[in-house]
């Protein structure tokens, strides 16, 4: 009797440590669940998400958006045109000018050109005149009132706060102070910049 009792007390012992280490792992997997679901909505989980690939001659520079914000930045005002003359903007614009990005690679050609894709596939090559910022500017009307002037840049804010996904993380675009751009030249969701040698 004493034995089945000592028995049943090691039995009873086990199976209280058994449901014990069961209700910790439990707590602790749902712990870590809620925590990254709390990444989630606050996006901490994509600190390390490439949203920009550069390459130039087999040489790649990826960017995650923190990486893009620690290189010399640019403000200044910004909109476009489209070809009924309707104007968006002119907004605040943040973001990274194409001559910071490229000046990153030992470019050799005195003449090239890049090519922007965007997240849909869409592309759109732009020679060394628009990337010098050798653009036609426009006012309200649609009237062209020059060119030269422009910056190009690799946006990724919009009166102060991130762009969202409908444009962003990031777009191209372009600062003026005194006027606008055609709309045919910003590309929404940009994700690559190809150097081309000419």
């Amino acid at each position: 009797m004493a034995k089945e009792n000592k028995y049943n007390k090691i039995i009873t012992i086990v199976l209280a440590l058994i449901i014990t280490v069961a209700a910790i792992t439990i707590i602790y997997i749902n712990l870590s669940k809620d925590e990254n679901e709390t990444e989630n909505i606050n996006g901490n989980n994509q600190e390390n998400e490439i949203v920009l690939q550069t390459l130039y001659d087999d040489i790649y520079i990826n960017y995650t958006l923190d990486q893009l914000q620690d290189l010399e930045l640019i403000t200044g005002s910004g909109g476009y045109i489209n070809s009924v003359n309707v104007t968006t903007g002119p907004y605040e614009l943040t973001g990274v000018s194409i001559t910071t990005i490229l000046d990153q690679f030992d470019i050799l050609s005195e003449n090239y050109s890049i090519r922007i894709k965007a997240a849909d596939d869409y592309t759109k090559i732009f020679n060394l005149s628009y990337i010098n910022g050798d653009i036609p500017v426009f006012n309200e009307a649609g009237e062209q009132i020059g060119t030269g002037g422009v910056t190009m840049i690799i946006n990724y804010k919009e009166n102060g706060e991130y762009l969202d996904y409908s444009v962003g993380p990031l777009r191209l675009a372009f600062i003026y102070e005194d006027g606008f751009t055609s709309s045919k030249i910003w590309i929404k969701q940009v994700v690559s910049i190809l150097i081309i040698d000419d």
